[in-house]
């Protein structure tokens, strides 16, 4: 019997579902939680023009009333606990605006806000979790993509990955890509792969992480890889940064 319920509002329809599954059934298999999915099936930018202007219509009742599908319709019609959305940064997309992403990260803050929920965004998109090319990738801190090379990304990241059968994907990798992203995040932010720890952890971490990979898209025309949805770990507990940083998997492997 499971005493929370989680929906995930994915821009799509395979990477998301299958990445997420694995990280629960993986390092959050402990955790007594059943999750569903609805795959939006395009940008987060189509959703928030939809919501942004109305403040008393939630991303839920928006969705309800808008789709016609019956059994999506009756996915959205669950009782949950908590609300994610986990799209592509996808600054390439036609109707991307700063302002509005800003916005977004204003407005989508709080999984337990049913109105809006908590967003997660992979930059530059879900399959960013595939971008290593060893297990460890000494250069993993140093990967980016031009704004030019986005629409052709998937194909890019499919060729380079060590990852050739996605199904493989286990316990010790999912805690590898997570420990590349996290040191990625901090010496990023912090220029710094050592003093990072669940004592300094700040939840604004990804407000900051989205300021500055803005930066890089107005400076350079890039964003950094980085994969975010790794980090509903460290929300759901924060000791997680400290044990994958410090590779405790023996430790980990007991939560």
């Amino acid at each position: 019997m499971f005493n929370r319920k989680i929906l995930f509002i994915t821009e799509g329809v395979k990477d998301e579902p299958f990445f997420i599954t694995k990280i629960f059934n993986t390092i959050l298999r402990r955790l007594n939680v059943e999750y569903n999915f609805y795959e939006y099936g395009t940008s987060i930018y189509e959703l928030f023009d939809k919501v942004k202007n109305d403040p008393n219509l939630s991303v839920l009742d928006y969705l309800i009333s808008s789709e016609q599908n019956e059994d999506k319709r009756s996915i959205l019609e669950e009782e949950y606990n908590y609300l994610y959305l986990v799209f592509d940064f996808d600054p390439h997309y036609h109707k991307f605006d700063i302002n509005d992403v800003l916005e977004m990260f204003d407005t989508f803050t709080d999984e337990n806000d049913f109105d809006r929920g908590k967003i997660y965004f992979n930059y530059p998109m879900i399959e960013s979790f595939k971008h290593l090319r060893s297990l460890p990738d000494p250069n993993y801190s140093t990967y980016f993509c031009k704004l030019k090379d986005m629409v052709k990304y998937k194909e890019y990241v499919n060729d380079l990955t060590i990852f050739k059968d996605p199904r493989k994907i286990n316990f010790e990798t999912i805690v590898e890509i997570l420990r590349h992203n996290l040191e990625k995040l901090r010496l990023l932010l912090y220029n710094d792969k050592q003093n990072y720890d669940s004592e300094n952890y700040d939840e604004t971490d990804l407000q900051k992480l989205l300021e500055y990979q803005i930066v890089e898209l107005n400076k350079n025309d890039r964003v950094m890889i980085l994969n975010t949805i790794l980090f509903i770990v460290i929300d759901y507990n924060r000791r997680f940064i400290d044990i994958i940083l410090k590779k405790w998997l023996f430790t980990l492997r007991g939560l």
